[in-house]
């Protein structure tokens, strides 16, 4: 099996409310190259993951990530260590031993999935629900 990397083919779009208003923080303002944002969580279904990402992580995170255009995900069918997880992403030899740590050090050493934003910086102080899905590491250098 091999991670679900996302093409980056189209113009970045500003978050939209359900009305069709722009609302909440706009995406570009945290983009900085460089820099990997990640979350682990317990999600064992690519599928369940991605719709996830579409639809309530926008709600739980505070602002919306185009996936499809910076992301990088990856589930197994059961809890596997964070390295299993994270090493076989694009650039993952940049970063993979920082992800452990950070994720060692929120008392997390195994998870089910795990969904990578390249060149993005999320900033914690988004987060709007305590108990989402996903658990926010970290954002990691990898150049």
């Amino acid at each position: 099996m091999f991670k679900k990397f996302f093409a980056k083919k189209e113009p970045l779009e500003p978050r939209v409310s359900g009305e069709g208003d722009v609302s909440g923080p706009d995406y570009h303002d945290y983009v900085e190259g460089g820099v990997v944002s990640i979350w682990i969580g317990s999600f064992t279904d690519e599928s369940d993951l991605d719709d996830y990402l579409q639809s309530i992580f926008p709600k739980d995170f505070g602002i919306k990530i185009p996936t499809f255009k910076i992301g990088e995900l990856w589930a197994e069918s059961s809890p596997v260590s964070i390295f299993e997880l994270v090493k076989d992403f694009s650039k993952a030899g940049r970063f993979e031993m920082k992800c452990v740590e950070a994720a060692k050090r929120l008392n997390i050493v195994e998870a089910s999935c795990m969904f990578i934003a390249y060149d993005f910086r999320y900033d914690a102080a988004l987060m709007k629900n305590q108990s989402a899905p996903l658990t926010f590491v970290g954002t990691i250098k990898y150049r």
